[in-house]
């Protein structure tokens, strides 16, 4: 286990780099929450986080992985990549243009996507890493 110093270092590193990758994607898929449109970046982010965070997960669970790995991957960059703060504001930003059928189609969505994400990243890593 890496000393405290390096725990903070490590999941300051990953937490870096999967914000400026968050941010890069809300440069490229930019949203209209002012006029009902869907949270796309957001929407990316954590899906693809929770993919991510479960391929990570099943690979850890069947892998041998340096003790470095889960603080800088699973907590620095999938932490720093995925938002649940902008999915709470991007959730008020509907409502407030009463947008309340893509608000909570937004919510229902990404929950259950997320769930179903993870799940599906796990499963892909089981077969290809057994």
């Amino acid at each position: 286990m890496p000393s405290l110093p390096r725990l903070l270092a490590l999941v300051s590193a990953g937490a870096i780099v999967g914000s400026l990758v968050r941010f890069a994607v809300s440069l490229v898929l930019i949203q209209n929450l002012a006029m009902g449109g869907w949270p796309w970046a957001t929407f990316t982010v954590n899906a693809v986080g929770c993919l991510l965070m479960g391929l990570f997960l099943g690979w850890v669970a069947v892998r041998h992985v340096p003790s470095y790995a889960t603080p800088l991957i699973a907590v620095g960059f999938f932490g720093g990549l995925t938002t649940f703060s902008a999915f709470a504001e991007d959730i008020v930003a509907l409502a407030k243009v009463s947008a309340y059928s893509v608000a909570a189609l937004f919510v229902v969505v990404s929950v259950a996507g997320g769930l179903i994400a993870v799940k599906i990243g796990k499963m892909i890593a089981a077969r290809v890493w057994r």
